[in-house]
């Protein structure tokens, strides 16, 4: 029996169910109705499950990378992935090496288009698609994690606060579920902003797709967050957009402890970057 679990921005809201679960004499799993009728779970053979499920279909014109930790669809035109996937099991949430901090190109991409410059000074983080916490289980799965090609543009406040507290509940869902299937993507669309000389566009949408194909219950979580526009959260935790986003970076107006004007740049209407309190 599919049960599909839409998040909220908190991922506190999910959809309940009133049957109960029972077991047979015979060890079947029965799902019992309100109405006092009970439905049959069919059990899953785990050898069914198809290869690779975590992976979405591919376009023609994707570029797909196959790393030992995960698989990628790059796109050439934005110069940022379409998607991350990989399999995550409760035993790799373990970490046993330390996190790397090494963001280098991507050997696999021939055409490489993108650079550590194009993130210098443009206000944004280098936001892993694939976090690094989820590849902490060997020194290749780390290395690969800070390649270039998993990585996006993000607002500090967003990379640093919901997302992250998402990333910790997914490898949450890899212990509670034994295994899941992960898959980390952008919304990529024409008149995206860029930053830095390879123009490498800035998604205003992130989405994560998790996959438990682990019986009696195959569950599906779907989170999609609006992230790089500027909003607060509200109580109903939806987003309610304050003022635009500037077209282009300015210099943050800020002063800073030393008695000096702050030299990031930022996208914010107010002029200040995100930390002294940029929108």
């Amino acid at each position: 029996m599919k049960h599909l679990y839409l998040l909220t921005i908190l991922l506190s809201t999910f959809l309940s169910f009133s049957q109960q679960k029972a077991t047979t004499a015979d060890g079947k799993t029965v799902i019992l109705n309100a109405d006092g009728t009970w439905t049959s779970v069919p059990q899953i053979d785990n050898t069914s499950i198809p290869k690779h499920a975590e992976l979405p279909k591919a376009k023609p014109q994707d570029v797909i990378i196959n790393h030992l930790a995960y698989t990628l669809s790059y796109n050439t035109t934005y110069n940022i992935a379409n998607w991350v996937a990989y399999e995550l099991t409760a035993e790799e949430t373990v970490a046993t090496v330390k996190r790397d901090d090494h963001f280098a190109a991507d050997p696999l991409l021939h055409s490489n288009t993108v650079s550590n410059t194009d993130y210098k000074g443009s206000g944004y983080d280098k936001g892993h698609l694939a976090p690094s916490a989820d590849m902490c289980y060997s020194s290749q799965s780390m290395i690969e994690s800070f390649y270039l090609t998993n990585m996006s543009p993000q607002d500090p406040s967003f990379n640093r606060g919901i997302w992250s507290r998402m990333e910790k509940q997914v490898r949450q869902w890899a212990v509670d579920d034994t295994k899941i299937y992960v898959v980390t993507g952008t919304i990529l669309s024409k008149g995206l902003p860029t930053i830095g000389y390879n123009k490498i566009s800035v998604p205003l949408f992130f989405y994560k797709v998790i996959l438990d194909y682990t019986e009696p219950e195959i569950n599906g979580y779907c989170h999609l967050h609006q992230s790089q526009l500027s909003g607060v959260e509200k109580q109903d935790n939806t987003v309610q957009s304050s003022s635009p986003k500037r077209s282009s970076t300015v210099r943050c107006s800020a002063t800073t402890k030393k008695g000096t004007q702050c030299s990031r740049l930022t996208y914010s209407p107010n002029g200040k970057c995100w930390q002294h309190g940029g929108d």
